[in-house]
């Protein structure tokens, strides 16, 4: 949302989870034009708050994951409604019109698809430059007693 044209777009964020000092919503908040926490809202409210601010376009970046706000998209609040970012397959609600995804990610056969997908040319998902972290030596289980999974 960094660099976009403010005399041709207007951003409004909705923002599900409070997490005063989290530094990703501080850019978030700052990026932005408008930047509101509902986490205090039901799904008709929030629904509703989208609806009165007259978005045109409205991406949901959660899908399934913490947060949730997608079963207020079922009132379809939007008149154009994309999910990105927060779950890269179909979230199987027709309120939803499209799905960013790219080649890697996109179902051969479209009817696993509820979404007109948008396929992007590179990747579905890009993030900045992440700051450089020192790995440390040895196991995380020698470091810290206790057994670490991870996924990649």
């Amino acid at each position: 949302m960094r660099g976009y044209s403010k005399d041709r777009f207007e951003f409004y964020c909705y923002m599900s989870v409070r997490d005063l000092g989290d530094p990703i919503q501080e850019i978030m908040k700052s990026a932005v034009d408008h930047f509101n926490f509902v986490d205090n809202h039901n799904s008709w409210e929030i629904s509703e708050a989208i609806r009165r601010d007259q978005i045109d376009i409205l991406f949901d970046l959660n899908g399934f994951t913490e947060g949730s706000m997608i079963d207020c998209l079922a009132f379809k609040p939007a008149p154009v409604i994309a999910s990105w970012l927060g779950y890269p397959f179909t979230c199987g609600l027709s309120a939803i019109d499209h799905v960013v995804l790219d080649r890697f990610v996109v179902p051969e056969d479209g009817k696993y698809l509820t979404e007109e997908p948008i396929i992007m040319p590179e990747a579905w998902v890009c993030f900045g430059k992440f700051a450089e972290v020192e790995i440390e030596p040895g196991l995380p289980m020698d470091r810290h007693g206790r057994l670490t999974f991870g996924t990649l």
